[in-house]
């Protein structure tokens, strides 16, 4: 049921705002964290990759770290163990530069890069 919405959703913010709006790339994440839910890693990946385009040029309020962090846990589900190290690993980097180290999103990284390393 929410798929059809946020399709729709997601026309109406590239006709009126653009593609390359962030307000449109972040329906494209939780578009895409919908899909990876529902197991269609593919369609997530498109989309979580089309939402990294548009928040490397525009970021706003953690929408970039959110991509970055979604694309990790992708890559994570997929197997691919070291590129998902790398897109938490940029994440965090964010993140630091941005907030005092107890931050929650912090350790939130910091948790799952070392769930990571100990598999």
């Amino acid at each position: 049921a929410a798929e059809p919405l946020l399709y729709r959703a997601l026309i109406v913010m590239e006709k009126t705002l653009g593609t390359a709006h962030p307000s449109t790339g972040k329906v494209l994440i939780e578009l895409a964290l919908l899909l990876q839910n529902k197991g269609n890693y593919r369609g997530a990946e498109e989309l979580l990759y089309r939402a990294l385009s548009i928040h490397e040029k525009h970021e706003v309020g953690g929408a970039l770290t959110k991509t970055l962090c979604a694309l990790g846990e992708l890559s994570a589900l997929c197997g691919d163990k070291s590129k998902a190290l790398e897109f938490y690993g940029r994440g965090l980097e964010l993140l630091r530069s941005k907030n005092e180290p107890d931050d929650e999103g912090i350790q939130q990284i910091l948790g799952r890069i070392a769930e990571l390393d100990a598999d």
